[in-house]
């Protein structure tokens, strides 16, 4: 189990503008990976956070570390975690869904009740350290280049 303190861009209050904060490493939970990060993207959510936009105001609750395009290695497992073990190369899917609302059951995960975006609604990769549902964890050849990752 890691110990200790990490880089991590932070939006840390309503308003404009990020911040870049030690924050503790995260502990995998049951059914959680936590990934070492290699390289993240940028997309337009990001920028949204930043300038503190109106569907930034209306969905972010901060603080809250940004992020959601990514890949990394898999550094350890929660419990109950299946299907990627330490020294995984993989991307993460950003949506974590409940798996038991009428639209997960239906398979229809990314309209699920009760979505969760990385880097939105929970802690996201911009960092040194991310945990996420093993699940949203897709396991990648090793030999992919992070910027294609």
């Amino acid at each position: 189990m890691r110990v200790g303190t990490m880089r991590a861009l932070v939006k840390p209050a309503a308003g404009p503008g990020l911040e870049i904060r030690s924050v503790p490493i995260p502990k995998p939970g049951p059914g959680q990976v936590l990934v070492h990060v290699r390289a993240g993207g940028i997309c337009g959510t990001d920028l949204h956070i930043w300038r503190w936009d109106p569907w930034a105001a209306s969905r972010l609750h901060p603080p809250v570390i940004i992020g959601h395009e990514f890949c990394g290695t898999v550094t350890e497992i929660g419990p109950d975690a299946h299907g990627v073990a330490p020294g995984d190369f993989v991307s993460g899917e950003s949506h974590v869904n409940c798996g038991r609302c009428p639209a997960c059951r239906r398979g229809e995960p990314h309209i699920c009740e009760r979505l969760q975006i990385i880097g939105v609604d929970r802690d996201g990769a911009f960092t040194d350290f991310v945990v996420l549902p093993a699940q949203n964890a897709r396991k990648l050849p090793p030999s992919t280049p992070v910027e294609v990752a």
